[in-house]
C-alpha cells in the first residue's frame, strides 16, 4: 500500500506534460511530489512545471550553439 500511486507512468499519461514540447527532458517532474500534493501521480507539478520547462529549452538553445558553431 505504500507505493500505491507511485506506479510508474509516461508523460503522456499527465495531461498538462503529454501537450509539452519538452516533455521528454523534463519526465513530469518528481512523482514523490505529485502524489504529497495531489493524492496521486497523474498531474504535473505547477512549483517546477515552468522551471523545468525553461531549463529545457535553454539546453536545447545551448545543444543547438555547440553542433552549429
Amino acid at each position: 500500500e505504500l507505493n500505491r500511486g507511485l506506479e510508474l507512468i509516461t508523460v503522456d499519461e499527465i495531461s498538462v506534460c503529454s501537450r509539452c514540447n519538452v516533455k521528454f527532458l523534463c519526465g513530469g517532474g518528481c512523482p514523490a511530489t505529485g502524489y504529497s500534493m495531489y493524492g496521486h501521480r497523474l498531474d504535473r507539478n505547477h512549483l517546477t512545471c515552468a522551471l523545468n520547462r525553461h531549463n529545457a529549452i535553454e539546453k536545447l538553445k545551448m545543444l543547438d550553439n555547440r553542433i552549429h558553431k
